[in-house]
């Protein structure tokens, strides 16, 4: 995994406070950075920047997995649960 990587999955486990909360259909970096950590995760996304389909399914399969509430929406609770999920599952390689 390369340092980037390493650095956001850092980022958005320890301060997920500081991450925009996301919804269906936002764009952007964030939105990236999400796809980013879904992919570390495991979850099948397009890397594209673009809150689609693909990404919110893949939202809601990781919260109804981790336990969180299943609204598709990506705040501080996901954000955090994410980045710890994708640095463990990065650390196992």
């Amino acid at each position: 995994m390369s340092d980037t990587m390493s650095n956001h999955i850092e980022t958005a486990s320890t301060t997920a406070k500081n991450l925009p909360t996301l919804f269906y259909r936002d764009s952007g970096e964030a939105v990236r950075l999400l796809q980013q950590l879904l992919l570390a995760a495991g979850y099948y996304v397009s890397f594209n920047a673009q809150f689609d389909d693909l990404t919110l399914n893949a939202v809601k399969n990781f919260q109804a997995v981790e336990g969180l509430v299943v609204d598709g929406i990506v705040g501080q609770y996901t954000w955090r649960t994410l980045g710890a999920r994708a640095l463990s599952c990065s650390q196992c390689k």
